[in-house]
Order: C-alpha cells, then sequence, then structure tokens
C-alpha cells in the first residue's frame, strides 16, 4: 500500500466521523429547541428550570 493511499483513508474516515458528530450535535438542537418551542405553546406555562435546562444544553453544543 502506498502512503498516500493510506493518508487518504485516514482522512476520509476522520471526514466520515466529523459528519456523523455533526449530525449527532444538531439533532441534540433540534431536540431541545423542539422542548423549549412546545413548552412555549403550552396552555399550562413555562417551567423556568426545565426551560433553562434545555436552553443550557443547546448553548454548550
Amino acid at each position: 500500500m502506498s502512503p498516500m493511499g493510506s493518508s487518504q483513508e485516514q482522512s476520509t474516515t476522520i471526514a466520515k466521523d466529523v459528519i456523523f458528530a455533526r449530525k449527532i450535535l444538531m439533532d441534540t438542537i433540534g431536540t431541545n429547541m423542539d422542548e423549549l418551542e412546545t413548552m412555549m405553546a403550552s396552555d399550562k406555562g413555562v417551567n423556568l428550570a426545565e426551560g433553562r435546562e434545555h436552553a443550557d444544553l443547546i448553548s454548550v453544543s
């Protein structure tokens, strides 16, 4: 195997890992945003502690 081929395989693997990690990150942000939107649309009012938790999770993502 040539050094170039090995380097390309590693680069492809890293790119796939980055794409996978980004998908997980975006899904997590989306889930937390959905929870916040549901809370805001509810007639029961907003649970501030739960809302803050979802917002904190979004901010560190």
